[in-house]
């Protein structure tokens, strides 16, 4: 089987070599990965080597390398005379052959993005496979658009068990199990229908989950992949007058409680479809108020506060007014006696976030008014009226997070953006003097300051001299950019390997360094736990999350930020 797959393996070891980042499908099988390593071992193209001179990882966080046995043939050079390979190949493999490949790459691809789902909802992954195995025909017959859609929409059941059930895996997962089947099915029936187009129900890989590597390559040259692979629906509807998908927002005059997971699903939701729309019967202008005070506050992505409104009229929730052709929506929501007749199929379950109903309520099939459960409405209406609370530098001085590093005095400390400005906060804005906020960093000790957020939050924060200022202030400044609500990207990476070693022994030395990001939690506390790493003050990425909260709460916001720093933690050169 090695013999007679080789280029096709080989093609998939180039693909992944030239990743920036651990590929989800062969992290899920490191059987898989071991055989392509064998195999292009055996075959003389790839050496492993102990020095990382001239070499190529597997990976980002991959501690083996590995070097090419010919020092003049690039890697594109090899992806190149690999792709000949394959077409060369083609002619000897039967159609039965090429279609148990798409198989095999289905099935491989379905499960490592079940285990992805299974993990965004800390879910234990070991029975994920047990759990496709099982399934009837009619799911093993989907095309791998239709699984990915499927089980997208199955795991938001199987996480709202797992919540209600204080964390029960194996009522989630008989959950998971059921609604896989169910959809699977249901989508079985309305093809043999003839209702249902090549273009439903298909969804297409994020940018945070690769395309699969023999696609990304040269799968191409044996199997004809297009429409039948994967399609996505083109539009997200996103409810807000009802739980799915939101934190605190209003249902008339309710509000509800924010959740963890709200913006790194809405995120996301926005990588998945084409469009996230607000559908609600809360009228355009506190709808954008609304969204104004969950940005200020963390809970939602900047971006939503621009996403197209659509008011919704009437008992249900009807999709025809976000597209008039049903199937080109999904609608998001945990209640199901509001989804219009008929439209239950396009309704996925959103779990993560609490009913706006009190224990007592008896849900009628109209709109019902219901007491407000927290202060947003009332704070929204007093935004409208006029009332707000700017905040500065003299009202709110700064608040710098310490974290002790060494024996020396040395020091880390989190903050937000020193100086920043935001007119239409509604919780109150931001009018904060650069000057005042630097001098305060100054004063703290601090001889380092580490700015991480994007070139063009500078200009939005009103701090573009906050690099020139803080040379006046006797900072040493690095400006070294995260994406907000992201982990730290390859080019990050690449600037930190030039500046970790001095910053680090600078802190080992008494020195005091001050990380900040926009608000001060999810970038500025992901680099703050790096740092605790890099100096040995923790020995685990457990330890450095916990020992920066329990100074900055709710620092390192996201899930992503979280699982960098798992895998950042157990690379070689901090073990």
């Amino acid at each position: 089987l090695l013999v007679s797959l080789g280029p096709f393996y080989a093609c998939a070891w180039c693909a992944l070599e030239r990743s920036t980042s651990i590929s989800a499908p062969v992290a899920a099988d490191t059987a898989v990965a071991q055989h392509l390593l064998l195999f292009l071992q055996t075959a003389g193209v790839l050496a492993e080597t102990s020095s990382s001179n001239g070499s190529t990882r597997r990976s980002l966080y991959d501690p083996i390398s590995w070097s090419y046995r010919e020092s003049s043939q690039l890697p594109d050079d090899l992806s190149s005379s690999l792709t000949h390979a394959l077409r060369a190949w083609r002619p000897s493999l039967g159609a039965q052959d090429r279609q148990w490949l798409w198989r095999q790459l289905s099935d491989r691809e379905a499960a490592a993005y079940l285990v992805s789902l299974l993990r965004k909802h800390r879910i234990r992954t070991q029975h994920a496979e047990e759990i496709l195995c099982v399934q009837e025909r009619e799911w093993r017959e989907l095309s791998l658009g239709r699984k990915r859609y499927v089980l997208w929409s199955s795991v938001r059941g199987a996480a709202s068990e797992f919540l209600s059930t204080g964390g029960d895996e194996s009522a989630a997962l008989t959950v998971l199990s059921r609604e896989i089947r169910s959809r699977a099915d249901w989508l079985s029936r309305k093809q043999a229908s003839g209702t249902l187009s090549k273009s439903d129900y298909c969804f297409l890989p994020d940018p945070a989950w690769r395309r699969p590597l023999m696609v990304d390559v040269a799968l191409e040259c044996l199997l004809p992949i297009g429409d039948d692979y994967w399609l996505a629906p083109p539009i997200l509807a996103r409810q807000q007058e009802g739980p799915g998908l939101r934190s605190r927002l209003l249902r008339r005059t309710q509000t509800q409680i924010p959740r963890p997971g709200l913006r790194d699903f809405l995120d996301y939701a926005r990588t998945t479809f084409d469009e996230v729309v607000l559908f609600t019967t809360v009228s355009r202008h506190m709808s954008l108020r609304i969204a104004l005070l969950l940005a200020e506050e963390g809970h939602v992505p900047g971006w939503f506060t621009g996403v197209r409104y659509v008011e919704w009229t009437g008992p249900t929730k009807d999709l025809r007014f976000v597209s008039p052709l049903l199937g080109q929506a999904l609608l998001l929501d945990d209640h199901r006696p509001y989804i219009h007749r008929g439209q239950h199929k396009f309704w996925v379950e959103a779990p993560l976030f609490a009913s706006p109903y009190l224990a007592d309520d008896t849900i009628a099939p109209e709109p019902q008014t219901k007491p407000r459960l927290g202060s947003l409405h009332d704070r929204a209406r007093h935004s409208i009226a006029g009332v707000s609370v700017t905040r500065t530098s003299l009202s709110h001085p700064l608040q710098i997070a310490t974290l002790p590093v060494g024996h020396c005095g040395g020091a880390i400390g989190v903050t937000f953006a020193p100086g920043k400005h935001q007119v239409t906060a509604m919780t109150g804005s931001w009018s904060r003097d650069l000057d005042m906020d630097l001098q305060a960093i100054s004063s703290w000790g601090a001889s380092h300051l580490i700015s991480l957020i994007e070139p063009w939050e500078f200009e939005d924060l009103q701090i573009a001299a906050l690099p020139e200022r803080a040379a006046d202030h006797g900072l040493r400044w690095y400006g070294l950019p995260i994406v907000d609500g992201a982990a730290p990207d390859y080019g990050f990476l690449q600037r930190w390997k030039e500046l970790e070693t001095s910053i680090c022994n600078a802190l080992l030395n008494g020195k005091r360094v001050v990380v900040h990001c926009k608000g001060g939690l999810g970038r500025a506390g992901t680099v703050a736990c790096m740092l605790l790493l890099s100096t040995k003050t923790s020995l685990s990425s457990e330890d450095a999350i916990r020992r920066v909260r329990m100074v900055r709460l709710g620092a390192v916001e996201t899930l992503e930020q979280e699982e960098f720093l798992h895998n950042w933690a157990s690379a070689s050169h901090h073990l």
